[in-house]
């Protein structure tokens, strides 16, 4: 499965979980199978599928590192090509990333 870096949106090698033009973590891409019941990069354990879109897939998951629950968005498999795509789920998920309960 690549990587991607959110930043530049340069794409890497599974192994590479640092972009090494600007240090911003990698993320795997992965298209918006049914997840349920497996793990995603190793830190989300997905429990149940929300809702899905015309971009993608959102799951209810549990970030395993910290026990917390978290919501996953996952993009459909013709957008994992699509760079435009790319840069437009990596911008909303830094927005919502800031958003608080």
């Amino acid at each position: 499965m690549p990587r991607m870096c959110p930043v530049c949106g340069s794409r890497f090698p599974d192994d590479v979980r640092e972009c090494p033009s600007d240090g911003a973590v990698t993320y795997r891409v992965h298209a918006a199978d049914d997840l349920v019941g497996r793990r995603i990069d190793g830190r989300f354990e997905v429990l149940e599928r929300i809702g899905s879109g015309g971009m993608g897939t959102v799951y209810r998951a549990r970030q395993v590192s910290t026990d917390r629950m978290v919501a996953v968005k996952v993009l459909r498999s013709e957008f994992l090509d699509d760079e435009s795509a790319l840069r437009r789920f990596f911008r909303e998920a830094r927005a919502l990333s800031r958003l608080t309960s």
